[in-house]
């Protein structure tokens, strides 16, 4: 941008030659002259101004309370009456503490990073939750259309209860780790298409039944269960939904995706390898994740600016696996995180 300052000045110069050339009276001239004076230096001026307010980066930084609550709940178990296991997580309608910071470079690519701790409860020790991810988003990728992708690892722990409707109870504590990649091209229509790769520890209730027989199950237990899946989504984002004269902007985000889940266990190999079949294939999958916020502006001065978001979001995912052959392992379940949160944004 700094090379088109000598060449405006040239051209003007030259200009100012010319007619001065052409035109013999010694005050049109200085008229002139004085003309072409002013017209670089607006030039000058104009150029330095667009330079200076250039912004190569653009920095975010934000903190914000959720008020979360995980439900996990087994859809398998609603199948077997006084054989079900009634298993409760123990992480209810607890403040969470989000931190987030992104930088946007020439407005083509943007970086950000994300932050989710929940401190563990020193009175029970237990309920612990921390997440991490980190995104590329890429506008330029094809026309107006934008690449992006997103890591995201979490883990959380608290304390598990089983019962049975017989009288037995089983408790204790529980870690679960979960870990996802996602790829996404967003068009200008705020609608895109992605894929997500996610894998899924969980300690889970499971059921052995027979396929003459499958409400009743043979056996029953508690175990340590690994899930791998593939999703393949819908998402729509939109930050401007609506916004009016007010200093108040509504937006939201959404994504569907539907998939296929494989689990794997020490349970699922010692069945198998008792009953000599297997017992336990994929699991039609899907998830759905939505948020719905307001943003209210505070603050706007120059490259300065500051906002306070409201928002409510929600990530759920259940699976419902098929049958084995004669004899299946049965291990449906759902499960959701979701809860109001408030967002302090800071960008310069």
């Amino acid at each position: 941008m700094f090379k088109l300052i000598p060449f405006v000045a040239l051209s003007s110069v030259l200009s100012v030659n010319a007619l001065a050339q052409t035109s013999d009276p010694k005050n049109d001239n200085e008229g002139l002259l004085e003309t072409g004076k002013k017209l670089i230096v607006e030039k000058v001026e104009d150029t330095l101004t667009v330079t200076e307010d250039e912004s190569y980066f653009t920095i975010r930084a934000s903190y914000s309370p959720w008020l979360v609550t995980w439900e996990q709940n087994s859809t398998a178990a609603s199948r077997f009456g006084s054989d079900a296991i009634n298993v409760n997580y123990q992480i209810d309608s607890t403040l969470a503490h989000m931190g987030r910071v992104e930088i946007d470079i020439l407005d083509t690519f943007t970086f950000d990073f994300n932050l989710v701790e929940l401190p563990e409860d020193s009175s029970t020790e237990s309920n612990a939750l921390s997440a991490l991810s980190f995104g590329i988003n890429y506008t330029d990728f094809i026309g107006e259309t934008s690449l992006q992708y997103r890591y995201t690892q979490a883990s959380f722990e608290g304390q598990i209860r089983g019962d049975l409707n017989k009288g037995k109870v089983s408790t204790g504590s529980f870690e679960t780790d979960a870990l996802s990649h996602d790829i996404v091209l967003m068009t200008k229509w705020h609608i895109g298409l992605g894929y997500r790769s996610f894998s899924y520890e969980l300690p889970q209730d499971v059921y052995l039944v027979k396929k003459d027989s499958p409400n009743t199950a043979l056996l029953s237990g508690f175990v340590d269960m690994d899930y791998d899946a593939d999703f393949y989504q819908v998402v729509y984002q939109h930050d401007d939904l609506f916004s009016g004269n007010l200093p108040i902007t509504v937006g939201v985000s959404f994504r569907y995706g539907i998939g296929s889940m494989t689990p794997s266990s020490e349970i699922i190999t010692q069945v198998e390898q008792s009953l000599g079949q297997k017992v336990i294939n994929d699991a039609d999958a899907s998830l759905f994740e939505f948020n719905l916020y307001a943003d209210y502006v505070l603050y706007k001065q120059d490259s300065l600016e500051s906002n306070i978001r409201f928002g409510y979001r929600s990530e759920s995912m259940e699976a419902e696996f098929d049958a084995g052959s004669e004899y299946s392992l049965v291990t449906d379940f759902e499960t959701n995180f979701s809860g109001p949160y408030a967002t302090l944004n800071l960008s310069w």
